[in-house]
């Protein structure tokens, strides 16, 4: 892949196509093929910068052939990625949208701010706001719950919420200080939820269903944690941090099995690619690609920086 003109500030990964979007500092935004190292089209970087704001939380919806992505103005622009055109812009809070997250079935958007609210969209009744949740914190990352399409879960400094989308009432509150970011973990038959933690340079794995049982703690990272994925096929869980080192655990051991470092600075983003043991790493400086096969060392690649 060609060089990072400017550093990386967000990115998401494609579902079906062997797509990375990246978001980056000058306000453009790119999209990368991972097989052919090629941008796939530059229409994005016109169309985005033109409105003179930062973009923020990207995400693909497949089913739609829609790219969307929020602002720090509070908007939530919607693209079609097959004819680039503008499908939809929103106003949807009042300050920085930090996070999107699209239901698994239902036409359902949801969207997370500085502003202390979560909403719900429903595109299929012209992106009508269906539901609003009054979070009383900074919420800076959303997620549908994987089994369980009907809940979601909000994270801030703070810790975790959990909310039921036909409910206006917090379900539940897991409090776990200086957490930057959180994934889900499926083992075996149980859901657990991953989070990753600024003040002691650890990750904390937590039982979803009795949400308060804490099972393990994660030592590996000298720097403060910035992100953690785990796998959706493979016994395995994944964290970054400022200092751009890499960790990875097996996911029935906690044992830590080994640590990466590409040189590339802060890591903002892990995500599995599609049908394959490949993981992207997002850092601030470029993008790397591992490949897990457990429990050898992962080998990996440096695409852009």
């Amino acid at each position: 892949m060609a060089k990072c003109d400017s550093p990386i500030v967000s990115m998401a990964v494609h579902p079906a196509e062997t797509w990375i979007i990246t978001h980056h500092l000058d306000q453009s935004v790119c999209i990368w093929d991972y097989n052919t190292q090629e941008t796939v089209n530059n229409t994005f970087k016109v169309l985005i910068s033109k409105y003179k704001a930062d973009v923020l939380a990207p995400i693909f919806v497949a089913r739609k052939q829609w790219y969307l992505t929020g602002t720090n103005t509070g908007l939530v622009k919607v693209y079609s990625y097959e004819t680039m055109e503008d499908v939809k812009t929103f106003k949807a809070h009042d300050n920085n949208v930090r996070s999107l997250d699209i239901h698994p079935t239902e036409p359902y958007l949801l969207s997370a701010s500085y502003d202390k609210r979560i909403k719900l969209w429903n595109w299929d009744k012209g992106w009508e706001c269906v539901k609003t949740f009054d979070t009383q914190r900074l919420i800076y990352q959303v997620k549908f719950v994987p089994t369980g399409a009907g809940y979601f879960t909000g994270a801030s400094l703070s810790g975790l919420q959990i909310w039921n989308i036909g409910s206006s009432q917090c379900e539940f509150e897991l409090d776990d200080d200086m957490m930057m970011s959180f994934d889900y973990l499926t083992n075996g038959d149980q859901l657990q939820v991953i989070t990753g933690h600024i003040n002691d340079s650890s990750v904390h794995i937590w039982e979803w269903q009795s949400r308060d049982d804490f099972a393990k703690t994660l030592v590996g990272h000298d720097g403060k944690i910035t992100t953690v994925h785990g796998h959706p096929d493979l016994p395995i869980i994944i964290s970054g941090s400022r200092d751009g080192k890499i960790c990875w655990w097996n996911s029935v051991t906690f044992e830590l099995e080994g640590t990466l470092d590409y040189g590339l600075g802060l890591v903002k983003y892990i995500a599995c690619l599609n049908g394959s043991r490949r993981i992207v790493i997002g850092h601030q400086d470029g993008l790397a690609i591992i490949v897990a096969a457990p429990p050898h060392e992962p080998g990996g690649e440096v695409l852009h920086h």
